[in-house]
């Protein structure tokens, strides 16, 4: 259950919460922009701003306003060090957030409503917060995911419905591995074989979507942008090679190739026969996943998810 579908139950049964998002993160600090949790005034809780001292005094701020049954929305900066005064959070990592704290009542049900629809149409929508707003536009979108100013008015836009898509092309074990833990980090999957009556594709509920499909078109199957992540990890070189040569041209932020060095090697020299230039074929990450001497399919998914972690929150 997302966060927004948490809050929506509360709604329905007319219980007040308190959403706390964090709209800003500097140096070093558990809370990322974007990281939500809600407080409710039956005492549950959802999601997570980051953990630690700070996340506690903050839902104890939240449980104490929902008890005097404040209704304005506030901004508060904390910073993770001794000597911030009133501004130091308990914690000594260093860093700085700012959050905004927010109402929430049967009132806004409306909102909340329209950005579920969003989320299950796989839509785009653009979230404000402001001392005196809290709207939801379906359809709008912006230029990133996350946009805070403070300079002249404190004012927070996010982008609702900026899923990351990973495109699995091959339902074997790793693909399998590899569906169940990128789901956990928030991706939405896509998977792709070409076999028929395969077990782990068969056992495989973890992606949004499977298909069997011809790998000479498999170039279609696959949108471009920069929240896309393509797996290529077919069961034999060839299909992974012909894979490889109707995708490398897209404009994705990843896409990596399962194998040994020697057939990574053999791949891409194939490809400069096809007049993939060096250029094209250093987007390539192969071997996939980071080196940690993985050897089960589930280790080696861990790492592949490692290196994606890596790439997603590269500036």
């Amino acid at each position: 259950m997302n966060i927004w579908q948490f809050i929506y139950n509360k709604l329905k049964t007319n219980k007040k919460l308190f959403l706390i998002i964090v709209v800003d993160n500097n140096g070093s600090s558990a809370g990322k922009q974007g990281f939500k949790m809600a407080v409710c005034n039956d005492g549950t809780l959802h999601g997570s701003i980051g953990g630690g001292i700070s996340e506690h005094n903050l839902v104890s701020d939240a449980r104490k306003l929902l008890k005097t049954n404040e209704s304005h929305t506030s901004f508060i900066q904390r910073i993770h060090r001794l000597g911030a005064g009133d501004k130091k959070s308990g914690m000594i990592c260093s860093g700085e957030n700012s959050f905004v704290l927010i109402p929430i009542s049967i009132e806004k049900i409306n909102i909340i409503i329209n950005l579920l629809n969003c989320l299950k149409a796989n839509k785009e929508g653009v979230l404000t917060v402001s001392r005196n707003k809290f709207i939801f536009d379906y359809h709008k979108t912006i230029h990133k995911q996350f946009l805070y100013e403070n300079k002249t008015r404190q004012t927070y836009k996010e982008l609702i419905g900026y899923k990351n898509i990973a495109y699995i092309i091959g339902a074997g074990h790793v693909g399998l591995s590899m569906s169940r833990i990128l789901k956990q980090i928030d991706f939405k999957v896509f998977l792709y074989d070409n076999r028929n009556g395969l077990n782990t594709f068969e056992q495989n509920i973890s992606a949004d979507k499977k298909q069997i499909i011809n790998y000479r078109n498999i170039e279609n199957y696959i949108k471009e942008g920069e929240n896309i992540y393509i797996f290529i990890m077919t069961f034999s070189h060839k299909s992974d090679e012909l894979v490889a040569s109707k995708l490398l041209r897209k404009k994705v932020k990843y896409i990596g190739m399962l194998g040994s060095r020697k057939k990574i090697e053999t791949i891409k020299n194939n490809l400069k026969k096809e007049k993939f230039s060096d250029k094209e074929l250093n987007k390539l990450y192969a071997p996939i996943g980071i080196k940690i001497k993985s050897r089960t399919a589930a280790e080696i998914a861990i790492s592949i998810a490692a290196e994606i972690i890596k790439v997603k929150n590269s500036l």
